[in-house]
């Protein structure tokens, strides 16, 4: 009946159940509840991009790293006092856009993974401490 009818069925890409699309549009996941009130519409996309990026090293460290850069960012804002790791605007525009396009020329082959990898690497704070105390130690050298 369904064939004479020409109803499209499809088979969500997340559960594996059969659905009929609301809409003519490309449908991949359907409207059924899963857990917590959402749907497979709602949970497969976050899904499918966290087992992306953890499938892939320098996807990973780019999402590692932005959301460390991120909170050196926001860390400034405050009246504290300012901290070694703490970055303005300026630096974390300038990063995130060096990363980002290390990110799409690794995705586009252009670029090696360690290649991708060194651009993309934030030192930790104890890397950037041991780098400004070998400045100093040299600097103190010299004079």
């Amino acid at each position: 009946h369904l064939l004479e009818s020409k109803i499209r069925i499809l088979k969500c890409q997340f559960c594996g159940r059969y659905f009929v699309p609301r809409t003519k549009h490309k449908t991949l996941y359907c409207d059924r509840v899963i857990r917590d009130g959402k749907t497979c519409k709602e949970i497969a996309p976050y899904l499918k991009r966290k087992e992306r990026i953890a499938a892939n090293k320098v996807l990973s460290l780019f999402e590692h790293a932005k959301d460390t850069m991120v909170h050196r960012f926001d860390r400034t804002d405050t009246d504290k006092e300012q901290s070694v790791v703490d970055i303005t605007y300026d630096q974390y525009t300038d990063w995130l856009n060096s990363a980002t396009k290390a990110r799409d020329r690794y995705l586009a082959g252009e670029l090696t993974e360690e290649e991708a990898m060194a651009i993309i690497y934030v030192p930790t704070k104890d890397e950037l401490l041991e780098q400004i105390s070998s400045e100093l130690t040299l600097e103190t050298a010299a004079m």
